[in-house]
């Protein structure tokens, strides 16, 4: 994440096809890891290409950080997903 240039404090919207499969294990991972500030992007990448969003391959420079895990420890359950 730190190479990335993600920190803690960054919010991470993550999509992939229209029912967001991988994204969502992404979003579990990320989660299970200690990362808050995660968004599910509805509809994934067509969604955003139907709604005439702009796409690129063009990858930006950024400079590395430092990311701390934190691993929760306590159990999954149905009241830890939330629907927003």
């Amino acid at each position: 994440m730190g190479k990335c240039g993600i920190t803690e404090n960054t919010t991470l919207i993550l999509y992939s096809d229209e029912r967001n499969w991988h994204a969502f294990h992404a979003f579990w991972i990320c989660w299970y890891f200690g990362h808050e500030k995660l968004r599910l992007m509805k509809g994934g990448k067509s969604s955003w290409e139907q709604n005439g969003f702009e796409l690129t391959k063009n990858i930006r420079s950024v400079s590395e950080t430092t990311y701390t895990v934190d691993r929760r420890c306590e159990g999954l359950d149905c009241s830890i997903v939330r629907i927003g």
